[in-house]
């Protein structure tokens, strides 16, 4: 089942178990599992070290952010807001909420200098008391879901994930490769002997190299997915990584056979299905077939945050 994960800020997590609950009703009623990280740490967000909420932002992919604008340590939705956006390019979905209305309100007119105008997209406001509390964080669900089934979103979600999913490769063989440095280097080696001519030079400047493994992973302009799928691979066949997934190699490759067919081949939407067309032939991507790409993912994803944590 496809995940709906949040990331939910609040200084005071005991007075939100309620909304907590009910969001993830409504997720479970979408046929999704939700999964919620509760963080309490209201740091600066020009705090050093970067506050826990932040390194969680940047290091996982969250489908909704959920956040308190009244928090602790002077620290405001618009605060949140600026750093997510302007100073780490993240475009999840934001909802921001109070419960005092009239406070929320002239906060946020007050963070955007009196002007609603420039507020930013798929940012909501919501007051947590309100009646239609449900309603409204339902419709933000429903939006955010419905993108993934919007063509440009999926293409978009399939090319993002498949190179995040490259980072956490190159970082995990560079957290594990000391004990099996020579089997890898042997393949490493092995493989240059393969390459075609007109990439020898790069291949050469292994050979000057104090540790070619890391130099190979820290230069994917290089050095491409295939050579840090190797190294990858290699450490698990000789035991130094342990996967229990079963599917996990199998899905990982048909994840980077769709990334290229979605990388490199047009796309268009007709009837509610995207269709990929390859070699002049249309390819039919209804719902169920994305959703089936987006476990896949969450698959994945899972079984690669955890060889790093």
């Amino acid at each position: 089942m496809s995940k709906f994960k949040i990331l939910w800020i609040d200084d005071q997590p005991d007075k939100v178990g309620l909304e907590i609950h009910k969001v993830k009703s409504l997720i479970i009623e979408k046929g999704l599992t939700p999964v919620i990280d509760l963080i309490q740490d209201v740091s600066n967000v020009d705090a050093v070290p970067v506050p826990q909420w932040l390194q969680k932002l940047r290091s996982r992919d969250y489908d909704l952010l959920l956040v308190d604008f009244n928090l602790r340590c002077n620290v405001f939705g618009s605060d949140v807001i600026k750093s997510v956006r302007v100073n780490n390019n993240i475009y999840v979905d934001i909802v921001f909420y109070s419960s005092d209305r009239d406070s929320l309100i002239e906060k946020v007119i007050e963070s955007y200098n009196g002007s609603m105008v420039d507020f930013i997209d798929d940012i909501h406001i919501m007051v947590l008391d309100d009646a239609d509390f449900n309603e409204k964080i339902e419709g933000v669900i429903n939006k955010i879901i419905g993108s993934w089934y919007n063509a440009h979103s999926i293409r978009g979600i399939i090319l993002g994930k498949a190179s995040k999913f490259e980072s956490l490769v190159s970082e995990i063989v560079k957290k594990n490769y000391v004990n099996q440095k020579g089997l890898l280097l042997e393949r490493l080696m092995r493989k240059k002997d393969t390459v075609c001519s007109n990439v020898n030079s790069r291949w050469e400047a292994l050979n000057k190299e104090d540790d070619p493994i890391v130099y190979a992973i820290d230069h994917p302009d290089f050095f491409n997915w295939s050579v840090r799928k190797m190294l990858f691979n290699t450490l698990i066949e000789c035991g130094q990584i342990r996967i229990d997934d079963a599917s996990f190699s199998k899905n990982l490759d048909e994840l980077f056979e769709i990334r290229n067919k979605f990388a490199h081949n047009k796309l268009k939407v007709e009837n509610g299905k995207v269709l990929l067309n390859v070699k002049g032939e249309d390819q039919e991507y209804d719902e169920e077939k994305i959703n089936e790409i987006i476990c896949k993912i969450n698959g994945i994803e899972d079984v690669l945050y955890s060889l790093i944590d």
